[in-house]
């Protein structure tokens, strides 16, 4: 262990030539080296002047190999550089792939003393360089991230309002509530006006039919009716055309809320919010003023994504995966408490509140066992599960979250608690500058790790927002494939109906808004189609549903990291059929020249024979043994030709070479189409198929449904004014009525697998029934 006090190396500042070959001599590279570092200098000189760059390794010697701090790092002039100092002065840091490839190509290659905190990631990359010389590994190795947001009523508070029906609706969030309500009054405005002008209209009607006693009156009712009808009218078209912005005099009940939500609220930067309200928050929730008891609906949504967690950690541990974390600035495992820590017997609500206080806001450093249901920390719990000592995992932080963490971790007090022993196992921690957006950068890093060390990268969907969508989109243009996990809320919720008929619809930005909203929140904005867009385009998504069963979820990894098996098994079964056409043409051609010469010296042997007296009649010795020869050829060579004759006809060399030929082009052009998922292996046939065997149980619904309905007409005038603004109002909602009639990526897998499989089984079942034999 090194020593508290030992000098921990120290970083030169850096400045590097950029990737590519230099062109020109010597002396020209080297006034080029001499202007860029007179220019970074110069650079240095001027960031140098606020201040000194601190070491993080320097509060935690034993870290020195597993911090790589980055956040003085630039691209100057395409350059990747060290300033020496955290100034956004220059030209800031984005977090890019570009970024991190350049940072990572240019930094593995110094030697541990100008760079120690990038020794993790040199002993990444030479593990993987031995994987691929040693060809007998089976394992992978692909960098894997989740995608993840809170999960609402369990780590997200939750608001429920009701619509004009008396049915509740859920919300995230206290904008998306506050917006609904204006919604709902805005109907209700123009209902009330729709029906005052139904009534108006027929007072109206009666007095022209002569139905009223007293005319005066009836003129008063209809000019009062009208009057109003108007008016409700053209206040109902008013709130129609603009929705007002939440406000805060009128603010919606919160229906659940936990000490989870607050400590996740207290993690993410873009919180709005104060840390006054989230403390009010928390003294609601010790008081009792707000549910936090989860539901069993949230329950089981809680334990549906722990397992398919539970399953994705499995896999990386099996493949040796790479996994590039973020764990919302959980560092780590229990909370360090400063003067609260003695606070062990909880006997008051007070107590309990000054503890919870304590762990949250005390030190700012946040743990797993406060975001236990969080799934990300579910994520790193099942990966130190499987791994306890150092698992393969790569944490992307901020400078000050980093640096917060450290200094809590090596103060006395924490000592107690065990100090740096309680920090993430994780083989070591990239740091990016205060104020990167952590959602890119992440997907970002993820994406520059697997293209330096070679591998492939994998990314899981579960729940999340804006944020979430942001990372499939970056994922999608680096063709990074990705598993979603419908069922797990909000943005992951949409890609069930869009995904499989990505190619058969077209693409409407209004419908998959209204989608976005339905699912994610009434905030989202129109823009955020785009990056729909652009997952349905580039990216290559596998639908998992949580409620399944969760093998069929392992196997969908397998299939995305070592292909699918049923390919290879057609692959064998064409390289079956090629050996196949090759021995018969080995044979075809010899046994074909071989009868050829035999019926040639038949005919001429026959030919000589019924003339031998035209060419003399000397009976020398020759001479007959010739004539002999030629007679016997003449017998014999007939019944050679009959016995190649029959040969060919038992082995049927023309007929089993065509078969297998054609055996072998239909095989070949079928898993070519199946591969290009086109015809009737495409997402869009097998779905479609399956809404033709349901066809009859949805017109029994739909029947009844239309019975109903008619039923509802007839017995009130009304109603049908009620379903036409219902049917305005919930659009976007009845799309997602359904979902149990969708296909998860898995049921379609199986579908094409067995239409495949089927096929296969068909072309080998005829080629034999055709008497061909496999070599």
């Amino acid at each position: 262990r090194v020593a508290r006090d030992q000098e921990v190396p120290c970083r030169r500042v850096l400045s590097r030539r950029p990737m590519g070959k230099m062109s020109g001599s010597g002396s020209e590279r080297q006034a080029s080296d001499a202007a860029n570092n007179m220019q970074l200098q110069t650079f240095q000189n001027a960031a140098n002047r606020d201040g000194e760059f601190v070491e993080l390794a320097s509060y935690a010697p034993e870290l020195t190999s597993r911090i790589w701090d980055i956040s003085d790092g630039r691209l100057v002039n395409g350059m990747w550089a060290r300033m020496g100092v955290n100034d956004p002065g220059f030209e800031p840091f984005g977090g890019t792939v570009h970024e991190f490839q350049l940072a990572l190509e240019e930094e593995l290659a110094l030697d541990y003393e100008e760079e120690p905190g990038a020794q993790f990631l040199r002993n990444l990359r030479e593990q993987e360089r031995y994987r691929d010389t040693n060809g007998s590994s089976s394992k992978t190795a692909p960098v894997t991230a989740l995608y993840g947001g809170s999960l609402p009523g369990v780590t997200r508070p939750v608001w429920v309002m009701k619509d004009h029906k008396g049915e509740e609706h859920e919300f995230g969030s206290e904008d998306d509530a506050v917006l609904f309500q204006k919604k709902q009054s805005a109907l209700m405005s123009r209902k009330q006006a729709k029906k005052a002008k139904a009534t108006a209209m027929s007072v109206a009607a009666k007095l022209l039919a002569g139905k009223t006693t007293s005319k005066d009156d009836g003129e008063g009712v209809d000019d009062e009716g009208t009057a109003k009808a108007k008016k409700k009218g053209k206040d109902g078209d008013d709130l129609k055309g603009s929705v007002e912005p939440p406000s805060s005099a009128a603010r919606p009940p919160m229906a659940f809320d936990s000490i989870a939500s607050i400590t996740v609220a207290a993690c993410r930067r873009d919180y709005e919010g104060t840390d006054t309200e989230l403390k009010r928050r928390l003294r609601d929730v010790i008081d009792g003023n707000v549910s936090s008891e989860i539901t069993k609906k949230r329950m089981f949504l809680r334990s549906q994504v722990q397992d398919a967690l539970q399953v994705f950690a499995q896999v990386i541990e099996d493949e040796d995966a790479v996994t590039v974390c973020n764990f919302v600035n959980c560092l780590v495992m229990q909370p360090v408490v400063g003067k609260h820590a003695d606070l062990r017997d909880v006997k008051t609500t007070e107590d309990r509140y000054k503890q919870m206080e304590a762990k949250i806001f005390d030190k700012r450093v946040i743990s797993f066992e406060l975001l236990r249901d969080e799934p990300v920390c579910m994520l790193g719990m099942a990966i130190k599960q499987q791994r306890p000592l150092k698992p393969r995992v790569v944490i992307v932080v901020e400078r000050s979250i980093m640096e917060n963490v450290l200094r809590a971790l090596t103060s006395p007090e924490a000592q107690k608690s065990g100090g740096l022993r309680n920090l993430y196992p994780a083989a070591g921690w990239v740091v990016v500058p205060d104020g990167t957006d952590m959602a890119l950068a992440k997907v970002n890093f993820q994406i520059a790790l697997a293209r330096v060390l070679k591998r492939h990268a994998l990314g899981v969907s579960c729940g999340g927002g804006l944020n979430v969508l942001s990372q499939m989109c970056q994922a999608a243009i680096w063709d990074v494939p990705m598993m979603v996990l419908h069922g797990s809320g909000r943005v992951s919720d949409i890609w069930m109906k869009l995904w499989p008929r990505r190619t058969s619809a077209d693409f409407d930005a209004v419908v998959v808004h209204a989608q976005l909203q339905s699912c994610a929140g009434y905030s989202i904005e129109m823009q955020s189609t785009h990056n729909v867009r652009e997952v349905l385009k580039k990216g290559n998504l596998m639908l998992h549903s949580i409620s399944a069963n969760t093998n069929a979820f392992e196997r969908l990894f397998r299939i995305e990291l070592k292909g699918d098996q049923l390919i290879t098994t057609a692959l064998r079964r064409l390289h079956s059929y090629e050996v196949t056409i090759r021995v018969y043409s080995k044979y075809k051609r010899p046994l074909a020249t071989f009868a050829l010469m035999v019926s040639l010296f038949a005919t001429l042997a026959s030919v000589f024979v019924s003339n031998l007296d035209t060419f003399g009649h000397s009976q020398s010795t020759g001479r007959i043994w010739a004539g002999m020869i030629l007679r016997w050829i003449a017998v014999v060579a007939p019944a050679v030709l009959v016995v190649l004759n029959s040969i060919e006809n038992f082995v049927n060399l023309n007929n089993m070479l065509i078969i297998a030929e054609r055996a072998s082009a239909k095989v070949e052009s079928l898993l070519n189409v199946y591969r290009m998922r086109a015809l009737q292996y495409s997402d869009a046939y097998i779905d479609k198929e399956r809404d033709a065997q349901l066809e009859t149980e949805r017109l029994r619904k739909e029947a009844a449904k239309q019975k109903a309905e008619r039923a509802k007409k007839s017995s009130s005038s009304d109603s049908s004014d009620d379903d036409d603004d219902d049917d305005d109002d919930g659009g976007a909602a009845s799309f997602f009525e359904a979902d149990d009639m969708d296909q998860e990526t898995g049921d379609i897998v199986t579908v094409r697998q067995a239409k495949l499989a089927e096929i296969l089984e068909g072309v080998n079942k005829d080629f034999s029934e055709a008497g061909g034999m496999l070599f």
